[in-house]
């Protein structure tokens, strides 16, 4: 038969390549597209480091309209010279170039910095050329300043330099916060603490201290000194308020300080000697001095918005003082009258002369004692003191003094006050004084009383003793005798047990539940005394508070007269609940969270307290938190839902305990979003029991809410290092903002950026005043520092530092997040600053090779490129940059990136062109798959170019091996496959009936395709290629022709009904390239019936088949052959039933006429075209089937 050059499907042609590298230079190739011819040049990409830049503000924290310094700096890692070096940097809203701008510049070219604006520009500016591994660089410095608090991250963004080495890829950040101006605070001491006339001077010591992070200067004020105090002899005034003068005239009432400079953060003191001002002047108490509220002016225009004050005692000239004791007597009686003369100056008073004249009615009988040497007579109506000596007042506080006593007596009763007027010791005042004796008529009998114990709570009992006294002779019969209990109030009775009793003998009538205790006989024995004794019940609600119960004249009644005194017992009542409550903490910021705890007492004596019941209303604003943590051991049942604004307790209960019980609700509070305080109240009497005890005085807790925050800010020093080198990393926490609290439990964490770690040698710390306590933990290699529990003082800027240090070169941004920090008290940051530093370093990065492994490509084919890229080092760079786009003609469908390890691909995988970045260690290396499709119309050559380059802040010493290009050559291809068909037997042999043999080969002369004789004469030439024929098929005893493969007849023969026919379609690939997607179609020839189980049992069954399916076709491929199933399964043969179309499974399938009879099919897929005779194996093949004489 002849052979069939059909039933062919293949894809779109392929493309081989025919490779041309080189480094470096472009490619200039010529493409023929049709009639016009068109030059395509493709120039490799400027392999450069480009610009670094990097700015910082010195110092980060300033207040309101200071100034910090702007220094940006530029960095050039190429060998040549960037010119043309521009950019504007515009400042965050609210930032402002300052007055004056103190603008200094080493990149040459023009600065534009006005004052008053808000961004700085450089135009045609020059940064030289980095030297022998050394960036070249330049700096710009400007002053900046803000009017509003804040926290100012200045961006240079990406791409925003220009020059003609390129711009800068990588963005760098700094941070400046702006804290308010916060006033002055002070205080005044005095040492010694106490001052006496004539005495030793003290030093008042005034301390200013400036909560601010810059310096005041020209700090002046006035102190005016209040009355009893004046600047001593030598007033010894001193400063460490820089070079200001302290002014101080002795004798004079101000103290003054001018020009001078409080520190930044810190404090400073002024001292002056101070003496007592009129030692002559009686004077003893406490003096405050009070520089007031806005008297301090500074340069800066900061002033103390609360008074400056501390307060020393005073004590000068002289002091009398008197008293009668007794105070009281019976007419008859003595008193011994006492008075006391005292000197508060540090000399003593000579020469003292006094009179003491007696009120009318009261006697003197005679001098008792005189310390004040002197002489002292008396008369029966007064005495004098002449010539006296008082002591000096001892150095601490106190007075010298020395007293005169005389007995005094009245024979009338009355009241008698003694005073003695104003007047002076020897020039030195005294103030005038009194005292008073009460004279009552004599009297044997007399009454006292006392409570035992004298403090009880409501419920409880005490005892009350009722003394009667007896000075008599004889003894004294009680004819009546009344105490009422009512003198106390309400709620006091006598109890029911124990029973009342008596030593006086008789009755005494005191009833349980009764106010009144009654006797009307009974007796007190002469010179003695006896008692009535009474239990005291106090009720539940009984008033609380000092008690007092009182027997008034003629209470007690007897035949030797009656008592001419009152008698009184006091006892204190205390509540038998009682409630309190706190906050904690007591200071919250806004929107905070604080735990309210409500404390119920049973007062120690109070019985057990049953259903209590309590509410608590919370201020407006306030809620439940919603999550209120409730806990509760007063029992009963507890009502605090999240969001809720009231505590309710039902039934709560107290039981008796050893002293005082209580129990308690806690719960959590969540505080509004304004600043301000809170009271929260539980009022008095609101809490009830079964008892009836209630809370007698308000349950209060004050809670103020501040808006109170803290700034952060973060700095690198120096803010660019070699790879490897040391940079101190701050971190500053100002808690110097409005409403500022004292902060405890402090605590942060700083995750570094990725690359930078802690050096060897951390030397971590926490310094500042007012900032104490805390655990840093910085551990060497670490890529963080922690604090926690640290303590920060209100006003106080406190600094984090650690050193760090990075592998790998580029910018590293450290970034602080809003509410970073934690404390107790809730108060967190809310800024988020960043700073950025800048590794410089040294490598030498490769792009070592670029390669499809071919070197044509076929329009419509793809290929696949391998790039590699690696770090000579000696540095580890990160964001080496690596580009690699699509050329004319070309398309990346995807790409891969693996790195060695310990190095890393910013993007593993991605589609299109690669814009990528990779981080390799010394000596590491990436390496990119570039899957690439030719466009079916591409002609001529395609040069792929990739490059890579380094960050900008690494000096690359060769910068020439940083591209590498492919060129494959574009040939449009000819795929194209050859068919032979034979009959290789005839009812399983090879032997025929007046046939061909067909276990033999022939070649069949007007057929050009069976042999591997090239025969252009007998064999058409296609298009564009010079012939189909070919001389590729298998000669495996090379005698030339394929005469062990390509075997069987042409002329089966005579055959019969019912004889079996094998047929056996011999392929082969023999084009300039693959053929793709290659379908086999064959239809069974008319007067035969295909035999579906021909091979069911030989050859083996290709493996994707059905199972157990009939297999009626064979195919051989690459030297194996396979049986393959009837039906559409796994594999790659089918049979076609009569009247069903292969096409309908293959549209572009061409069976060359319809299916009348049946068809075998085959998909053959992609067969790669034959090289030599039988190469490759899986170039050729055959597929077999069998069929029966109809």
């Amino acid at each position: 038969m002849k052979s069939l050059l059909k039933y062919l499907k293949s894809l779109p042609p392929d493309n081989r390549v025919m490779r041309r590298r080189s480094q470096i230079m472009p490619n200039l190739s010529w493409h023929s597209l049709g009639f016009a011819i068109m030059p395509i040049v493709l120039f490799a990409g400027k392999a450069s480091a480009d610009i670094a830049v990097n700015q910082e503000f010195n110092p980060i924290s300033v207040s309101v309209n200071q100034a910090s310094t702007l220094t940006i700096q530029l960095f050039n890692a190429n060998p040549g010279t960037a010119t043309g070096t521009s950019f504007t940097n515009n400042l965050p809203s609210g930032l402002v170039i300052a007055t004056p701008t103190n603008i200094t510049n080493s990149c040459g070219g023009t600065i534009t910095a006005n004052a008053g604006s808000s961004s700085i520009s450089l135009a045609n500016g020059t940064i030289s050329g980095a030297n022998s591994g050394i960036l070249g660089t330049c700096t710009i410095t400007v002053n900046v300043k803000s009017g509003t608090p804040g926290t100012y991250v200045n961006t240079i963004p990406a791409g925003v330099v220009n020059s003609s080495q390129g711009s800068n890829p990588l963005p760098a950040n700094a941070t400046l916060t702006i804290a308010p101006n916060a006033p002055v605070t002070g205080n005044k001491t005095f040492s010694p603490s106490n001052l006496h006339g004539n005495g030793a001077a003290t030093t008042m010591t005034i301390t200013l201290n400036n909560p601010n992070v810059f310096p005041l200067t020209n700090a002046s004020f006035t102190d005016n000194l209040p009355t009893g105090l004046k600047v001593a002899t030598i007033p010894n005034t001193s400063t460490t308020c820089g070079s200001g003068i302290v002014t101080g005239v002795a004798g004079g009432n101000t103290v003054s300080l001018s020009g001078g400079i409080i520190p930044a953060n810190a404090s400073c003191i002024v001292t002056v000697n101070l003496q007592a001002s009129n030692p002559n002047t009686f004077q003893d108490g406490n003096v405050t001095n009070t520089i007031a509220a806005n008297n301090l002016t500074t340069a800066e225009g900061i002033t103390n918005t609360s008074p400056i004050q501390g307060s020393i005692k005073v004590q000068t000239g002289a002091q009398v003082a008197k008293a009668f004791a007794p105070a009281t007597i019976q007419t008859g009686q003595t008193s011994v009258f006492t008075l006391t003369l005292r000197n508060f100056n540090s000399t003593a008073i000579t020469s003292a002369n006094i009179t003491d004249n007696m009120p009318a009615g009261v006697t003197v009988t005679g001098l008792v004692s005189n310390t004040c040497n002197g002489a002292a007579t008396f008369t029966a109506t007064s005495i004098q003191l002449s010539n006296g000596t008082i002591p000096a007042a001892p150095t601490a506080t106190g007075s010298g003094s020395c007293d005169i006593k005389v007995n005094v007596t009245a024979n009338t009763a009355g009241s008698y006050q003694n005073t003695i007027p104003a007047g002076n010791f020897n020039g030195v005042n005294y103030n005038s004084a009194n005292a008073t004796l009460t004279v009552n008529l004599q009297t044997p009998v007399s009454i006292s009383k006392s409570f035992s114990p004298t403090t009880r709570v409501q419920g409880g009992q005490t005892t009350l003793t009722i003394t009667l006294t007896n000075t008599g002779n004889t003894p004294a019969n009680i004819t009546s005798f009344t105490d009422n209990l009512t003198t106390m109030g309400t709620g006091i009775t006598i109890a029911s047990s124990p029973t009342a009793s008596t030593t006086c003998g008789g009755t005494i009538n005191a009833t349980s539940g009764a106010t009144t205790i009654t006797k009307t006989d009974g007796t007190i024995p002469a010179q003695g005394s006896c008692t009535i004794t009474v239990p005291i019940q106090i009720a539940s609600n009984a008033v609380t508070g000092s008690r007092t119960n009182t027997i008034s004249i003629n209470g007690l009644q007897t035949n030797l007269g009656n008592n001419t005194t009152t008698a009184t017992a006091n006892l204190t009542i205390n509540r038998a609940l009682s409630v309190s409550k706190t906050f904690s903490p007591n200071i919250v910021p806004i929107g905070g969270v604080t735990r309210l705890a409500i404390t119920v007492t049973r007062n120690s004596g109070a019985p057990e307290l049953t259903g209590i019941q309590l509410t608590d209303n919370l201020p407006a604003g306030h809620t439940i938190n919603i999550t209120p943590n409730l806990t509760n051991t007063c029992g009963g049942t507890i009502t605090a839902p999240p969001h809720g604004t009231a505590i309710n307790l039902t039934n709560g209960n107290i039981p008796v305990g050893s002293g005082n019980t209580t129990c308690q609700i806690s719960v959590d509070i969540l505080t509004p979003s304004t600043p301000g305080t809170a009271t929260n109240t539980i009022p008095k009497d609101s809490v009830t029991s079964a008892q009836g005890a209630t809370n007698g005085s308000n349950a209060n807790a004050d809670l103020t809410i501040i808006a109170s925050f803290l700034t952060l800010n973060t700095a690198f020093t120096p803010t660019s290092i070699s790879i490897g080198g040391s940079s101190k990393l701050t971190i500053l926490i100002s808690n110097n903002n409005p409403s500022a609290i004292n902060l405890t439990g402090v605590a942060l964490t700083n995750i570094f950026p990725l690359g930078m770690i802690s050096t060897n040698t951390p030397n971590a710390t926490f310094t500042g005043n007012g900032c104490s306590g805390g655990i840093i933990s910085a551990t060497p290699g670490g890529n963080q520092i922690s604090l926690s529990g640290a303590s920060i003082n209100a006003n106080a800027v406190c600094t984090l530092a650690v050193n760090v240090t990075s592998n790998f070169v580029g910018n590293l941004t450290n970034e602080l997040p809003a509410n970073l920090v934690t404390s107790t008290q809730g108060v967190t940051n809310n800024n988020a600053p960043s700073a950025t530093l800048t590794l410089l370093g040294l490598a030498d990065l490769q792009l070592v090779s670029k390669d499809d492994g071919v070197t044509t490509v076929s329009p419509g084919g793809t290929t696949t490129y391998t790039i590699l890229v690696q770090n000579s080092g000696p540095n580890n760079v990160s964001g080496i940059t690596v580009k690699d786009t699509a050329p004319p003609g070309m398309t990346f469908l995807s790409w891969n990136c693996t790195a060695s390890q310990g190095s890393t691909c910013d993007e593993t995988s991605g589609t299109g062109n690669i814009n990528t970045s990779v981080s390799l260690l010394n000596n590491g290396t990436a390496t990119f798959t570039v899957n690439a499709k030719i466009d079916a119309n591409a002609t001529g050559t395609i040069t792929n170019i990739a490059e890579i380059s380094a960050p900008p802040t690494v000096t690359d010493p060769n910068p020439h091996n940083n591209t590498y290009q492919d060129t494959d050559t574009v040939i449009a291809t000819h795929p194209n496959v050859l068919l032979v068909k034979r009959i290789t037997s005839v009812n399983g042999t090879t032997t025929t009936n007046g046939g061909d043999n067909l276990s033999n080969y022939i070649n069949e002369a007007a057929n050009p395709y069976d042999d591997n004789t090239i025969e252009p004469n007998l064999a058409p030439k296609l298009p564009n290629y010079p012939t189909a024929d070919t001389n590729k098929w298998p000669d495996r005893d090379n005698s030339g022709t394929p005469d062990e493969f390509l075997v069987g007849g042409i002329n089966g023969g005579s055959v019969n009904p019912g004889d079996e026919l094998e047929y056996t379609i011999y392929f082969i690939s023999t084009g300039d390239a693959p053929a793709k997607n290659v379908v086999f179609c064959d239809r069974v020839p008319e007067n035969v019936t295909f035999i579906p189980t021909a091979f069911n049992s030989n050859p083996p069954q290709a493996s994707d088949g059905l199972p157990n399916s009939d297999r009626g076709i064979t195919l051989n491929l690459g030297g194996n052959s396979l049986s393959l199933t009837n039906v559409a399964d796994g594999d790659s043969g089918r049979y076609f039933a009569p009247g069903i179309e292969p096409t309908t499974v293959y549209p572009n399938l061409n069976c060359h006429g319809s299916n009348s009879n049946g068809a075998v099919v085959v998909n053959l897929g992609t067969l790669p075209n034959a090289t030599a005779p039988g190469i490759p194996t899986n170039s050729y093949g055959f597929v077999r089937f069998r069929g029966r004489v109809k």
